[in-house]
């Protein structure tokens, strides 16, 4: 979207960045994981560090590099397709280790409260402007209904009940983490690479929704799921196991 927007060069070349962008980055992501599957070798103490140190250089390497070559696209599609095919290698080859996966749980610990406060940061309160408060509110309540309404009409399928998949529909409401990492994004790019007032304008704009977002559908979907979770959702136990209660509440 931003290669659209922001598009400078041929009109074909940018019709083919994203896709082009996203083959190279999965390709890459899979000669990456390859590599994974057999660095460091087995004999090496302590793997799980070697194998989070390697993983997150790489990753960060793609984030960066990929900017670095104006193909945006393709860093973030490399790192989803690095972590999963190393995951599914490991698993494979029987050498899975859950220290890789608390090691970046310790990390995201500590990134996460820096990702929210700089999003935080790029707010002006005072220079924003009510209109874009009141289009960014109706923009949310239109995208937030058709999200809960297609969570609940995809897992019609699968064998959950109407009250399950309600549930289901009512956890996909918050959201956040996804409008921290990206929200700024245009709004950077303008920065960085220079741009017309009314770009500068629709990137501040963009930053306002994804905080109003953040703090309206965060709180109100963690209280939402923890008050309608004990509510809409039970779980079948052997007899053997409740007594004479085949049915508890969870």
């Amino acid at each position: 979207m931003l290669g659209l927007t922001f598009a400078k060069g041929a009109l074909i070349w940018t019709i083919l960045e994203g896709p082009a962008g996203m083959v190279l980055g999965i390709l890459c992501g899979i000669v990456f994981a390859i590599l994974c599957w057999y660095l460091p070798y087995k004999e090496k103490t302590n793997r799980s560090t070697y194998k989070f140190v390697i993983i997150f250089s790489l990753s960060a390497l793609a984030i960066f590099g990929s900017h670095r070559a104006e193909l945006e696209s393709s860093g973030p599609i490399l790192v989803l397709t690095l972590a999963f095919v190393a995951g599914l290698g490991w698993h494979r080859l029987g050498t899975e280790d859950p220290d890789v996966s608390a090691n970046y749980r310790f990390m995201w610990e500590i990134f996460q409260p820096i990702l929210f406060a700089s999003i935080g940061a790029e707010i002006d309160i005072g220079a924003t402007d009510p209109a874009t408060i009141g289009w960014g509110l109706l923009a949310l309540l239109i995208g937030v209904s058709f999200r809960i309404a297609t969570s609940f009409v995809v897992v019609m399928g699968a064998s959950f009940t109407a009250w399950e998949r309600l549930f289901i529909a009512i956890a996909w409401f918050p959201k956040a983490t996804v409008q921290a990492a990206i929200g700024s994004q245009a709004l950077d790019h303008v920065l960085q690479h220079g741009g017309e007032d009314k770009e500068l304008i629709r990137g501040q704009q963009v930053v306002t929704i994804a905080v109003m977002a953040i703090l309206l559908t965060a709180p109100l979907g963690a209280v939402a799921i923890r008050y309608t979770g004990p509510r809409l959702l039970t779980k079948k136990l052997s007899a053997k196991t409740l007594g004479n209660n085949p049915e508890i509440i969870v």
